[in-house]
């Protein structure tokens, strides 16, 4: 099949069909313009029985987003779509549903909110997505989820990965750092968004949020008025609901890394940050920052301990 060209196009990747014609063309990025804008493009038959076709732009994308090759977009929707923030297709440019689930994920991980993907964000959004789909997919979160000291549901499972990512890629712990701050998260709700203190289940989805009524709610078991009330206004703010676990660990995230308000996490963290090992950590969180009345240090080594052999020891 003859194709011929407008407006400098110089190449074209994938299959895009028109008015029965395809083209099964795979000779280039989609950075198909002179002006390196990426496009969206349609086929037109010419009318001619030799089968030459026309491809024309019909819409574009930022420039900013077009210097990404194919290759690198579609790694970013299958990142963002891993994450839960996309769910379109491997369309290969930047999309406007694309450019929403960039700038959620933005949101979410509190960076600056451009829906544009440069090669920074690529970056971060490749590293959360790779971090995410190497946990998740492991062979030792499988042994962790049906250990008899955590049993995981399947929400929990995710919600393990999802934290575990972004505690690397969005506040830079290591990986035993990771270890001792999630053995104290299993110790508070079992990695689940809408775990209410108090109650048998560890799903409560029937429960309407107060500040006032002293209850730990969320992955940290959020108790305190002031931090309930911080974690309301993360949820408007955002503009997603409280028991979403990207509100939960965006306001996690502003609790660690800024003073704001008569809160002051920030020291605290600096503090788990410095930690050299994974059962320091655990110590250090616990002590620092969850603060529980009672420190119970041989059952959180012990959530430790499983979590390390089985993602980062031996028995990995």
């Amino acid at each position: 099949m003859n194709i011929t060209t407008d407006n400098s196009i110089t190449s074209v990747n994938g299959v895009y069909e028109s008015k029965g014609v395809t083209n099964n063309a795979s000779n280039g990025a989609n950075k198909v313009n002179a002006d390196d804008t990426a496009a969206i493009l349609t086929l037109s038959r010419n009318g001619d029985s030799d089968g030459v076709v026309t491809i024309k732009r019909t819409s574009s994308v930022s420039n900013a987003s077009s210097n990404m090759s194919y290759a690198a977009i579609v790694n970013t929707q299958n990142a963002l779509r891993a994450l839960g923030f996309y769910n379109g297709g491997n369309y290969g440019y930047v999309s406007s549903d694309t450019a929403k689930a960039i700038k959620d994920f933005q949101k979410a991980y509190r960076l600056e909110e451009t829906g544009v993907l440069t090669m920074d964000v690529y970056t971060t959004i490749k590293a959360a997505g790779d971090k995410f789909n190497y946990i998740y997919n492991s062979k030792g979160l499988d042994s962790i989820v049906n250990n008899t000291d955590f049993k995981l549901d399947a929400i929990e499972k995710k919600n393990f990965a999802l934290i575990w990512s972004y505690l690397s890629v969005g506040m830079n712990l290591n990986d035993e750092q990771i270890v001792g701050v999630m053995a104290n998260i299993h110790a508070e709700s079992r990695f689940s968004t809408d775990n209410l203190q108090g109650n048998d289940g560890d799903h409560n989805p029937e429960y309407v949020y107060d500040c006032s009524d002293k209850k730990g709610y969320g992955i940290l078991q959020w108790t305190d008025k002031t931090r309930k009330e911080e974690l309301e206004k993360m949820s408007k703010e955002i503009g997603w609901s409280i028991s979403n676990i990207y509100t939960q660990l965006a306001y996690f995230k502003k609790e660690m890394t800024t003073n704001f308000s008569n809160l002051y996490y920030k020291s605290k963290w600096d503090e788990v940050k410095a930690t050299t090992n994974y059962i320091e950590a655990c110590d250090v969180f616990m002590e620092k920052i969850e603060a529980p009345r009672e420190l119970k240090y041989e059952t959180r080594r012990n959530y430790a301990s499983i979590i390390y052999n089985a993602l980062l020891g031996e028995d990995k």
